[in-house]
């Protein structure tokens, strides 16, 4: 399938100085079908600036707000795309060369798709973890997505997100011509691509899934996954929103065995 050019941006919502962040804009240089690429930020810096030159890649600052939380961050990062697909680039993780052309000839062989997520692998000490107790729990729970890669109904995509968030956040490819605009909510703190994708749930269209892993989520000490981890955070905000499915005391055990990913991640 020959794919028209510019229907895909990358953003990459940076946050200060990450160690990491020039490998992700080389993963996305090397990219067998080409998108425009983009750093946006609320934290400006010479390091950032820098890298944007070196590479001469679209650098966006925020001038309404100044360290601003994730929620302003992602938003004004998807709000930089002027393409019909997005994906919100995380500035530690590494996005394999077929990714994008992957992604975006599924998209376009189902052009009624909100938005489209594929598998990852977990990436740590330089190792790449195909085989893992995490990756594991979330194929258990996109089983219903092997059964039928495109799920239409607003009902069932809803309610297959009441056990658990199991789509890879960096890896979802946002249609823009069918969502429009979009800001994620201030208001959660930890949760904020779960909460999206149950908003993005009651749009028309479907949920398109791509079960290859086609990105490298890098796990270390630093990174934002595992800060909420350990201060707890995601314990409270995971039972929150498992609170929106079930009663109290059910929520309050799936929140206990799904915080098993903790000792996992």
């Amino acid at each position: 399938m020959e794919l028209k050019k510019n229907l895909h941006t990358f953003v990459i919502s940076a946050w200060k100085e990450s160690p990491f962040i020039e490998d992700t804009v080389k993963s996305l240089l090397n990219q067998s079908y080409h998108s425009k690429i983009m750093i946006a930020t609320s934290s400006p810096n010479d390091f950032l600036k820098n890298l944007c030159l070196k590479y001469g890649i679209d650098y966006r600052i925020n001038l309404d707000v100044e360290l601003a939380e994730s929620a302003v961050n992602w938003s004004y990062a998807y709000a930089q795309a002027d393409t019909k697909y997005v994906t919100l680039a995380h500035q530690d993780d590494l996005y394999l060369p077929d990714y994008t052309l992957q992604m975006v000839e599924l998209a376009e062989k189902q052009p009624n798709a909100v938005m489209e997520f594929c598998r990852c692998f977990n990436y740590t000490n330089g190792k790449r973890l195909k085989y893992h107790p995490l990756l594991l729990m979330k194929d258990i729970l996109l089983l219903p997505y092997f059964l039928k890669h495109a799920i239409y109904s607003k009902k069932l995509r809803f309610y297959y997100l009441g056990l658990g968030n199991p789509i890879c956040c960096p890896s979802v490819m946002f249609n823009k011509e069918l969502i429009g605009d979009f800001e994620f909510d201030s208001e959660v703190k930890v949760n904020l691509d779960w909460e999206a994708w149950l908003r993005l749930a009651q749009y028309d269209g479907a949920f398109l899934f791509s079960k290859k892993r086609l990105l490298l989520r890098r796990i270390h000490d630093d990174s934002g996954t595992t800060l909420t981890y350990n201060n707890g955070s995601r314990r409270k905000d995971d039972l929150t929103f498992f609170c929106k499915f079930w009663p109290k005391p059910v929520a309050s055990l799936l929140a206990r065995l799904y915080n098993l990913a903790e000792f996992l991640n």
